[in-house]
């Protein structure tokens, strides 16, 4: 992982989580043994009981808004939402029930509380409130690693011990933002070892003519991203440069870019790959024709590839490759940093100009790593 995850506090939660007998005024957190139910603002999710049955051998009853978790009858639930997006949330902030004011407003910031009487029907609740989309996955996932669940629990086949239940302990947990804002990999050097992988667990990609892609592509698609981007924001992380030696993300699978914004996880591209296209999608293009991509004596091709990437993904959450390289890590042009430093001074002004005017014109609002 690049960069560090937020540093963990002691949880009130997590003691309780794995114990096999319920304490005093400890909560049963079993829904298969005892009548928990799962209340919960998450509209990309909707398959997330239909997973647990799977998986678990059971689901929880899910609802999805405030006027549908009023009506769950039962001892204890999970309440899971992130704020101004939960009308439940909302509601029970409204009510004095919980105070979010130390996460309202912050970057991937949650709180673990539990509380009594949340609604009509419902007796104490477990409740996970998210400062945004990433902070409610983290403390879904937080409260998935104190019952025994690794981040590594598919990547690593670390099967969870089992428990006849689970319980937790009344409390309230904060955990702030992170000391680091993006932190994440980069699947380098992918070939041969996981490309061999990919290749036998998930086959090639279908061959196709708009966008191209050629046969016998490895298939980056998104069958392996979600376990990927699973596994990344189980970490902590957020943030995902994808494989590229011989792949495109954005066109082998078209579904990965809407997967990875639906997980939350924000996607760039290599240092030598502005714009948010892959060296592929030209040489797929290209490459017969023009050769590797030169700036020089294609640059009005080049902007244009540039900007229809810029467009393509525009409304998915990115950081955005600025400069340019020679393929395949080869000077821009010959003669060194000195004699090009107008020519990348040129190629950056281009580059925040077609940001400009496809995403925001203030372009300091738009994420951008440079790499020159």
């Amino acid at each position: 992982m690049l960069g560090c995850a937020r540093r963990r506090a002691t949880n009130p939660l997590r003691t309780g989580a794995r114990c096999a007998r319920a304490g005093a005024r400890r909560h049963s957190l079993t829904p298969c043994r005892r009548p928990t139910r799962l209340a919960r603002c998450a509209p990309r999710h909707r398959g997330f009981p239909i997973r647990c049955r799977a998986r678990h051998g059971c689901a929880p009853d899910a609802r999805d808004d405030a006027t549908a978790a009023r009506s769950l009858r039962a001892p204890f639930a999970l309440l899971i939402g992130t704020l101004a997006h939960s009308p439940l949330i909302d509601d029970l902030i409204r009510c004095g029930k919980i105070d979010a004011t130390a996460i309202a407003g912050k970057w991937e910031s949650y709180l673990i509380q539990t509380i009594d009487a949340p609604t009509l029907g419902l007796d104490r609740a477990l409740v996970i409130v998210g400062s945004d989309k990433r902070g409610t996955i983290y403390g879904l996932y937080d409260l998935s690693e104190q019952i025994g669940v690794s981040p590594w629990y598919w990547w690593a086949d670390v099967t969870p011990a089992h428990h006849d239940a689970l319980f937790v302990q009344p409390g309230r947990q904060i955990h702030g933002e992170p000391s680091v804002k993006y932190r994440g990999i980069f699947l380098n050097d992918e070939a041969p070892d996981l490309t061999n992988w990919i290749r036998a667990k998930f086959g090639a990609a279908s061959v196709s003519e708009n966008p191209p892609v050629p046969p016998n592509i490895a298939n980056y698609g998104h069958e392996f991203y979600a376990k990927l981007f699973e596994m990344i924001l189980r970490l902590r992380g957020n943030y995902l440069w994808p494989a590229m030696w011989n792949n495109a993300f954005n066109e082998d699978d078209p579904a990965n870019a809407r997967l990875a914004d639906d997980y939350g996880i924000v996607m760039g591209t290599s240092h030598q790959e502005p714009m948010l296209r892959a060296q592929k999608e030209w040489e797929r293009r290209y490459l017969r024709t023009l050769g590797t991509w030169n700036y020089t004596k294609d640059s009005e091709v080049i902007e244009s590839f540039w900007r229809d990437g810029v467009r393509r993904n525009k409304n998915f959450e990115s950081i955005i490759t600025l400069g340019l390289g020679g393929a395949n890590d080869t000077p821009r042009a010959p003669g060194g940093p000195d004699a090009n430093r107008a020519l990348l001074e040129n190629i950056v002004v281009q580059q925040r100009t077609i940001l400009a005017e496809e995403i925001n014109p203030d372009v300091t609002k738009i994420p951008q790593l440079w790499c020159f």
